[in-house]
């Protein structure tokens, strides 16, 4: 189980399965679901290894997540 700094459960989250699986399929299908006018997301948004892991590749969200940002800045 990898935790992120908020608690998910990233093995349970489809943007960490459609990474670690490589699935376009699923990818599509998120960016179907999440997608809107106001914010566009391209299937690449949905790769993440969890925000605390050191492959650094994160949901496009992730890069504004106050929650993620506060924990890398008590990790320095």
């Amino acid at each position: 189980m990898i935790k992120s700094y908020c608690g998910f459960d990233c093995s349970t989250c489809p943007t960490y399965l459609a990474w670690n699986t490589d699935d376009d399929e699923l990818r599509e299908k998120l960016r179907l679901k999440y997608s809107t006018p106001d914010n566009p997301l391209e299937k690449s948004d949905f790769n993440c290894s969890g925000c605390s892991s050191e492959e650094g590749i994160f949901f496009v969200h992730c890069f504004k997540c106050e929650i993620r940002q506060k924990a890398l800045n008590t990790e320095l």
